[in-house]
């Protein structure tokens, strides 16, 4: 495994592989393993039981630890119990997608966080066309938390990548990202400075082809990458965010999803052409199922679809578990179709997520009876 300047002591290993035996003592009483059942979703063929993957993203993986939602940005080995015993908690089918950073302090812009401690960019390095020379590359092995996500992925592909697939995450390249400017500042460029645009949009995406190669390197056998299409229209997703895609995808050597909330439906068809291999897309303000599904179908894609983080957040059960049988029924017929979470908010009772996992083995088992 490639050093990326973290070490686990003897206990911590130890700790691992003890958190690991038990995932595999859990997944040997199923007829599949998790990563068999995604791999024939992934082409088309049924599984014993639809995939489920939760996203505990920062918040969720923290509460169920213990810690403080900073904690899983900060501190790589805090990130990593925090998210295997999520994992083994639960009994879902694959880590939930984790971050550290996309790149916003490693190119120089000053952070904050969000209530959620996620970092967010509040001034960048790049004002005009000239203050582009002021740009230094980051090193993605080297620089600030991007080796921790390197880290992540080489230690869970060592420790349980033959019985789950591992993921990474990142940005979607172009202009539409905030990673060396803050959001509110490039979506103004979009508009008053499109060569400038262009400009940080190659930049972005010559980043994003060396981070996210690297994380392929390490193990990752996809990525998600994640933007913010629902608040921009379908000319500046096209002209700023769509031939950098393109060029992103034809350039890595493994398969990446589309990640994000809001209403993508404006896009969809774009990224089915861009060459993305599925849709992971939350249902808080959704996009529509059915479209979704429709777009996927039509380019034999994997659409991943998640139940509604309010709902899991408030319950009651019988909602939760009707809530999962409705979209487990919509979203299958065709096939190409895993169950997943919104991000879960911090408070999700246990007990809520226990029946969603419950009424998702039960309505998810095929061929479908509900």
């Amino acid at each position: 495994m490639e050093d990326y300047g973290i070490k686990l002591t003897k206990e911590e290993d130890d700790r691992v592989d003890g958190i690991c035996k038990r995932i595999r003592e859990r997944v040997a009483k199923e007829p599949m393993t998790p990563r068999q059942r995604f791999e024939a979703v992934y082409r088309g063929e049924e599984p014993d039981r639809i995939p489920i993957q939760v996203c505990a993203l920062g918040l969720h993986a923290a509460s169920n630890y213990g810690v403080r939602p900073s904690s899983l940005y900060s501190d790589p080995k805090t990130s990593l119990f925090a998210y295997l015993t999520h994992l083994e908690r639960f009994g879902y089918d694959t880590p939930s997608a984790f971050r550290f950073s996309t790149g916003e302090a490693e190119f120089g812009m000053e952070v904050t966080y969000t209530d959620s401690a996620v970092p967010f960019g509040t001034k960048g390095v790049v004002e005009t066309a000239a203050d582009l020379a002021k740009i230094k590359f980051p090193n993605v092995r080297k620089d600030g938390t991007l080796p921790y996500i390197l880290w992540m992925i080489s230690l869970l592909k060592k420790k349980i990548g033959d019985i789950m697939p591992i993921h990474g995450f990142h940005i979607i390249p172009g202009a539409v990202v905030p990673t060396i400017m803050p959001m509110a500042q490039q979506l103004l460029t979009l508009r008053k400075d499109p060569v400038l645009a262009h400009c940080i949009a190659a930049l972005v995406t010559k980043f994003c082809i060396d981070f996210d190669t690297a994380q392929f390197e390490a193990g990752a056998d996809m990525l998600h990458v994640v933007g913010i299409d629902d608040q921009i229209s379908y000319k500046y997703h096209r002209e700023y965010e769509f031939p950098y895609l393109c060029g992103l995808l034809k350039s890595l050597p493994g398969p990446c999803f589309q990640i994000g909330a809001g209403d993508w439906s404006h896009v969809l068809e774009s990224y089915a052409q861009a060459g993305v291999q599925g849709f992971f897309l939350h249902s808080g303000q959704p996009t529509p199922l059915e479209k979704a599904k429709e777009v996927a179908m039509k380019h034999k894609l994997t659409l991943r679809y998640g139940v509604n983080a309010q709902v899991l957040l408030h319950g009651p059960a019988d909602r939760i578990r009707e809530e999962v049988k409705r979209v487990i029924k919509q979203g299958w017929p065709g096939g190409r179709f895993v169950l997943i979470t919104d991000t879960l908010d911090f408070n999700t009772p246990a007990e809520h997520l226990d029946v969603y996992m419950e009424a998702a083995r039960e309505y998810g088992r095929l061929p479908l009876k509900i």
